[in-house]
């Protein structure tokens, strides 16, 4: 005998069972008929007393919990003694169906709309099952349903079968392609592998991931063509950060993508960024870095400014990890990319002249930050060589803000004292010392 359980007090009875719509390792899911008030519905059959009773119990008592218009309702759930069964509204498809009735990949130009709608109500249903404390921990495209009504799409995330409180440690689980790299380590999971699931669903419906190529790949491999497809979509980037403390939530995501065009968003960049042999992840972060900084040399217009102070942070977030890391085996190219860095601030330092609560604190201090890492780094490689160093990199400095003189720069740096009096001799030199004094601070 069955036990009927709320929501819905939906009975067995009630129900007229259609075709078989899908099946997976758990169960089957059939569409079907409320026949109390014709409404089409589906319902997932699940066989009971195997290894996924604990999953099945886990996923019915978060939908009891959710309410939310991107997550697909429970309409109601009946135990009986050999199967569960969860009744849910049936959907046009899944995203995987949508993809493949439009050719395999969705258009930036033509689709838009489409892919607009799949990532912000994606990150809204993420934000809101993570501000409840759950993870979802297996998105990909076949778990968002969508249906479709005058021409807007509606997209719902289905299947939390996998889901789990976060910072539950106790499983590997999800599908490879689409597992952040802290899951494969054992690592503690938080809502933020699923903001990666997310960014490689958008991705490969983009065509800019083969999800069936990647199946049986190595993880290093599966990283690095995420890695790829992040340079591509750098207004994205932030979902695809290989360490979890640099990743964007679902709610800052939402709040850094306020006032983007879609159409910038989908679009892929298409220009190629120096070519440099480094192994996995570091090229997809180079190839990023250097694709945001040439964003930021278009917007010097005032009216970019806010949207470009973002991207500046990014810049730096990006640099601080991926310069320092570089720097000594590829001191040339982590020098290019410093200079390109501060190419792009001394074009933003212009548009920032009547707003000076910004200059020092979003601009220059970052910078000082990033060389001084730069400069321990190579401090540990250069075996000597730091003076050298010292004077490109204050010449660089000095370029940027001639009256930020040499010891707003030695307070950052963990190096000798000796290597600094070398270099601002070297300095003084060449004529790049400064010799004013403004703004409160102190004369070399």
């Amino acid at each position: 005998m069955a036990h009927i359980q709320h929501p819905g007090m939906i009975r067995r009875s009630d129900i007229h069972y259609g075709e078989k719509i899908g099946s997976g390792a758990i169960g089957k899911v059939f569409a079907a008929i409320d026949l109390r008030n014709n409404a089409a519905i589906a319902v997932k059959v699940m066989r009971r007393g195997t290894e996924w009773d604990d999953s099945i119990r886990a996923e019915i008592a978060a939908l009891k919990r959710f309410n939310h218009d991107f997550i697909i309702p429970l309409q109601g759930v009946i135990y009986e003694e050999a199967y569960f069964r969860i009744v849910m509204p049936l959907r046009d498809g899944s995203l995987t169906d949508l993809v493949d009735s439009v050719g395999g990949t969705l258009s930036p130009q033509r689709h838009t709309y489409i892919l607009n709608s799949l990532l912000k109500q994606g990150l809204s249903a993420l934000r809101y099952i993570h501000d409840l404390g759950y993870c979802h921990r297996d998105v990909k495209p076949c778990n968002f349903l969508y249906y479709e009504f005058n021409g807007q799409y509606t997209f719902q995330l289905a299947d939390f079968g996998l889901v789990k409180a976060a910072g539950d440690r106790s499983s590997r689980c999800g599908t490879r392609v689409y597992m952040a790299p802290e899951t494969c380590r054992w690592g503690r999971q938080t809502g933020l592998v699923d903001v990666w699931g997310l960014f490689v669903t958008v991705a490969q419906v983009l065509g800019l991931i083969d999800a069936e190529k990647l199946e049986n790949a190595r993880r290093v491999d599966i990283t690095a063509a995420v890695a790829r497809a992040a340079a591509k979509l750098p207004y994205l980037a932030d979902m695809a950060r290989v360490e979890c403390s640099d990743r964007f939530s679902a709610a800052d995501m939402i709040s850094s993508l306020r006032g983007v065009r879609p159409e910038e968003i989908f679009q892929p960049v298409t220009r190629e960024p120096q070519a440099v042999r480094l192994a996995g992840s570091q090229s997809g972060e180079l190839n990023m870095l250097n694709l945001w900084v040439e964003l930021l040399l278009t917007m010097t217009n005032k009216s970019d400014i806010d949207r470009a102070i973002k991207i500046f942070k990014r810049v730096i977030l990006c640099a601080r990890v991926l310069l320092p890391a570089i720097a000594g085996r590829h001191s040339d190219l982590a020098l290019d990319l410093l200079r390109a860095i501060m190419r792009s601030a001394r074009e933003l330092l212009p548009a920032m002249r009547d707003r000076t609560e910004v200059g020092w604190e979003f601009i220059l201090e970052p910078i000082m930050e990033l060389v001084g890492k730069l400069l321990a780094a190579v401090e540990r490689h250069a075996r000597g060589g730091v003076g050298k160093w010292m004077v490109l990199l204050f010449r660089l400095v000095a370029e940027l803000e001639p009256n930020v003189c040499l010891q707003q720069l030695r307070s950052r740096l963990a190096i000798a004292d000796d290597s600094i009096t070398v270099a601002r001799r070297r300095a003084d030199k060449w004529g790049h010392r400064s010799t004013h004094n403004n703004g409160g601070y102190s004369r070399c």
